[in-house]
């Protein structure tokens, strides 16, 4: 009976040795070859007081995620369309608009799911505006789609949709945001947790706190557990981000972390502060294929305005947007001119920087309201508010008030009483905002353009900058002078009036 169970048990521990070790033959196996395994280490605490550590990704050789670029397609490329080439839906009729851009990359299951994205959209749209009937021009419904695609080195391509709904029924148009992040060496779209390892939702959401915090604005809503609560370290916070060589950014629709009134709140990290939670480095030069433009015009500089020669202003209405509105102001400063910029309020705490450079350029800076809202639907103490708060901000920020305003949606009647300053409209209008393309807001700014002409544009859209740096000399070498509307006044001979609208000042 002894002999019987010691040898039972025996043949018992053999098999329970033989078990463990084909797991651990297995489990070797599998982080010998997995790509995406990551080793996490502390930061020894008293080696940096008390500064925030994080547990980080170990590399991976980024050799493995790097691809040959020759199969995308490249078709004039730019800052903020890199790859690609654009396919455009436009349609207008008496009661809805539209106009919705997406790029096409070459490669079947990428573009699949770009396509998918817009056209399912726009399917939406016209489906529940099917029966809309609009009472006039200025109430239709509309869709605007625009995109921003960036490659991070030759292994990452994230695309950026901007989505705007427009509708006589909001108060303001509905802003969403949404991306697609594709790791190009599979083809396929990941999620953020597919390229950042150790403790990074703790770092993400710091940043994100971090960002709220150096905004005055911002930062007074972050005891709002609403808000906080769709920026806390979960996967679920950081759904809608995108690479590019200027590191990672973060995007959040209004009212998700802030009031709507701030709408898309974007938050950009550095590649130095992203790199130690990638699993690999992508942050290295790719050989992006790039023609020049066909036509490059000559550079005429405009020296001073002369009041007997014709001139023109450019106006832009929405902004300011940091990366936009400051390649428009790259062309403004090259050739020596100035423009007018009608700014929203709930903007300008976002973009300070942006604001005071254009005012330190002596371009004027007018006032389009605090939060674009329909006038017509608010009292006279909700008017007065509009634009005293929008002034209140631009004093604290660059020493003066807006001397001029624009009322959106270019709205007036009764309204002006209420509005104590001159109002600016415009004769020109490219609708920039509605087709998203830069060849026709060429055509619409310089094409049968007239002395005294007052152009509108948007300085918010990518598409409009890009257009600006062929307007303004294109423009110059026509003949015209491109001045603010103050200098346009000024040079006019003409002292604005309060409550009165001008749409162009002839000579």
């Amino acid at each position: 009976m002894k002999t019987n169970y010691i040898k039972k048990k025996f043949i018992f521990k053999s098999i329970c040795f033989i078990i463990m070790l084909c797991l651990l033959i297995i489990i070797e196996k599998k982080i010998k070859y997995s790509n995406f395994i990551t080793a996490l280490h502390q930061t020894d605490d008293s080696e940096r007081g008390d500064v925030l550590h994080y547990d980080t990704a170990t590399k991976q050789d980024a050799s493995q995620f790097s691809v040959s670029l020759s199969g995308f397609y490249f078709e004039n490329p730019t800052d903020t369309k890199q790859i690609g080439r654009t396919v455009n839906m436009t349609d207008s009729n008496a009661n809805i608009f539209y106009s919705v851009n997406y790029p096409e990359t070459g490669i079947n299951y990428i573009d699949e799911v770009l396509r998918n994205d817009a056209q399912g959209e726009l399917s939406k749209f016209c489906s529940d505006a099917s029966g809309y009937i609009a009472e006039n021009d200025s109430m239709r419904t509309g869709l605007t789609i625009d995109y921003c695609a960036y490659l991070t080195g030759d292994s990452l391509l994230s695309v950026v949709f901007n989505i705007i709904y427009d509708s006589p029924e909001y108060t303001n148009p509905l802003q969403t945001v949404r991306t697609h992040t594709f790791l190009l060496c599979s083809g396929k779209e990941i999620d953020i947790s597919s390229i950042l390892s150790g403790d990074y939702l703790k770092y993400l959401s710091d940043s994100v706190t971090g960002y709220l915090a150096s905004h005055p604005e911002l930062s007074k809503t972050m005891d709002d557990s609403a808000y906080s609560e769709n920026y806390k370290p979960k996967e679920s916070s950081f759904k809608n981000f995108a690479f590019s060589s200027s590191g990672l950014t973060l995007y959040y629709d209004p009212y998700t972390i802030a009031p709507g009134e701030f709408g898309i709140i974007s938050i950009p990290i550095s590649p130095s502060d992203i790199l130690p939670f990638i699993i690999y480095d992508p942050f290295k030069e790719s050989d992006i294929p790039y023609t020049p433009p066909a036509e490059t015009l000559p550079p005429i500089i405009q020296s001073g305005i002369d009041p007997s020669k014709p001139m023109v202003a450019l106006t832009f209405d929405d902004g300011p947007r940091a990366e936009s509105t400051n390649r428009i102001l790259d062309v403004l400063e090259s050739y020596n001119c100035h423009a007018t910029f009608f700014v929203v309020g709930t903007n300008l705490s976002k973009y300070p920087d942006t604001v005071k450079r254009a005012a330190e350029m002596n371009c004027d800076i007018g006032n389009h309201s605090f939060g674009h809202a329909k006038l017509s639907t608010l009292n006279k103490k909700g008017i007065k508010s509009q634009f005293s708060k929008t002034n209140d901000i631009l004093k604290k920020m660059i020493g003066k008030k807006a001397k001029f305003v624009r009322t959106p949606y270019g709205q007036t009647g009764n309204i002006l009483k209420h509005v104590n300053y001159p109002v600016i409209l415009w004769n020109v209008d490219t609708l920039d905002w509605k087709t998203l393309n830069a060849k026709k807001v060429i055509k619409a700014a310089t094409k049968d353009i007239e002395d005294g002409d007052i152009i509108l544009m948007h300085d918010i859209y990518n598409s409009t900058a890009e257009a600006v740096e062929t307007i303004v000399p294109k423009l110059i070498s026509q003949g015209f002078q491109i001045v603010s509307i103050s200098e346009l006044f000024k040079y006019r001979n003409v002292t604005p009036k309060k409550h009165k609208v001008y749409f162009n000042l002839e000579p």
